[in-house]
């Protein structure tokens, strides 16, 4: 087995994109900043200021001339969308490849996160938790895990921890070899990247959410995203509430009524459609 700290300190390739997030959220949350104070922070990255561009020049956002800049691409969003537009591109530079390891081809790990980004603001809006910035950010990062544990086994290769060719990769696979899951690295990488304790918690026991303690609302909410949000793609009749399988005192801690779900599921999935068009 190998040691969960050494497996966040061997992070060697990661676009450092996502540590900005939780210093754009401070700015968006101060009333006193402004939008030359979202500009000086995001602009130090080339490739995430080249991202917003592209991505505030998208279907969703283009209303007239497509815009050059990153102070014209603030000024077009506003403090409203920033923040959402700013998430998506780093969720590109990070979750954007094809994890081999998992048997996840390039985008698959994305989409999944984006789904479950989407559905996390649906369910805590229902639970009425105000901060949905940080809902939306749980939801997103929530399987960055899987992203540094696929790094680790391709630079070490598997051979060295007794995997078999085609062995399944799944949660038991990963604290058998190592000793931990990649909810407990998403976690630990998150919290090295600086973001509050109120996003790590919930990432780190989203498979055992019951267990949270003072974060354990949040995290029942995410484990209920991260288990259905696959219902919100496509175009496939919604399943009803006995059809989710979703565990009922998880659902009790969470906030949130069977009644509600499928309402969120089909309020999800129109804001998933308004999503996928940042990336056409």
């Amino acid at each position: 087995m190998t040691s969960l700290d050494k497996i966040v300190e061997g992070v060697t390739n990661l676009p450092p994109t996502p540590r900005i997030l939780p210093k754009l959220q401070k700015l968006l949350r101060d009333p006193d900043s402004g939008i030359h104070d979202i500009i000086s922070l995001v602009k130090v990255d080339a490739p995430m200021t080249a991202q917003i561009v592209k991505l505030s020049n998208s279907a969703y956002y283009n209303t007239g001339e497509p815009v050059q800049s990153l102070e014209e691409a603030v000024n077009r969003l506003g403090f409203r969308e920033v923040y959402r537009v700013t998430s998506v591109a780093a969720a590109q530079q990070v979750m954007g490849e094809a994890l081999p390891l998992y048997n996840m081809g390039k985008g698959e790990l994305l989409d999944n996160s984006v789904s479950t980004a989407v559905l996390m603001v649906e369910l805590s809006s229902r639970a009425r938790r105000m901060d949905l910035d940080g809902a939306y950010t749980m939801g997103l990062l929530h399987s960055i895990g899987k992203v540094i544990i696929n790094q680790y086994f391709l630079k070490h290769g598997l051979e060295l921890y007794g995997n078999t060719a085609g062995e399944s990769v799944d949660i038991m696979w990963e604290r058998r070899l190592l000793g931990f899951d990649n909810a407990e690295v998403g976690a630990a990488i998150l919290s090295k990247w600086n973001f509050p304790e109120d996003i790590v918690a919930p990432v780190k026991w989203q498979l055992a959410p019951l267990k949270a303690e003072n974060h354990k609302e949040m995290a029942c909410i995410l484990a209920i995203a991260r288990s259905v949000s696959h219902h919100i793609k496509g175009t496939a009749p919604l399943p009803d509430f006995a059809k989710l399988h979703i565990d009922r005192d998880i659902l009790a801690a969470a906030g949130l009524e069977a009644d509600t779900m499928v309402d969120a599921l089909a309020d999800a999935r129109a804001g998933l459609e308004e999503m996928n068009s940042l990336f056409k």
